[in-house]
């Protein structure tokens, strides 16, 4: 895990409640508290092209962090998880995931393929809004819901960094 964590340019944070099973985490940000949140759909998808917003890995970027859209398309269901294809950048675990109809979907996971000989790109999964949202109630966050775009992804996305022991 993170020892400590950091929203670029915003300040530290920290880790307030997780959901190790859906891959997710809930953070406090101490500092300046200007963030612009996106609005969440409980619906699935309504296609399989998506297009996913984040900060590509710094070291790929020369130490840049540019918000990028990329491409995906859902594959299919493997192990109970809606699997991605291609692979996205590294970077790009937590990118947001919107459907051809501007509605937020998910959030990327990205979990190393295990195999032997040369290392594979990890496997790319969704984790669902409607988990998300549900994961924010518990914790007594209320989301925002409603229609999103790729602009609105692009406003509300920040680089976390993760400094391990």
């Amino acid at each position: 895990g993170c020892h400590v964590i950091i929203v670029a340019d915003r300040g530290h944070a920290e880790r307030v409640a997780e959901d190790k099973a859906a891959d997710l985490a809930l953070i406090r940000v101490h500092g300046r508290q200007q963030f612009s949140p996106l609005a969440l759909s409980a619906n699935p998808p309504r296609g399989a092209d998506l297009t996913l917003v984040g900060i590509g890995d710094p070291q790929i970027q020369n130490g840049g962090s540019a918000i990028t859209a990329t491409s995906i398309r859902i594959r299919g269901v493997e192990g109970g998880r809606v699997v991605l294809d291609p692979p996205p950048p590294l970077g790009f675990t937590g990118a947001a995931v919107i459907d051809g109809q501007g509605q937020f979907v998910g959030l990327t996971v990205l979990k190393p393929v295990v195999a032997a000989g040369p290392p594979a790109p990890p496997q790319a999964a969704l984790a669902s809004a409607a988990a998300i949202i549900r994961f924010l109630e518990t914790n007594k966050v209320t989301p925002a819901i409603g229609s999103a775009s790729v602009e609105a992804a692009r406003a509300s996305v920040v680089r976390l960094i993760c400094v391990r022991k």
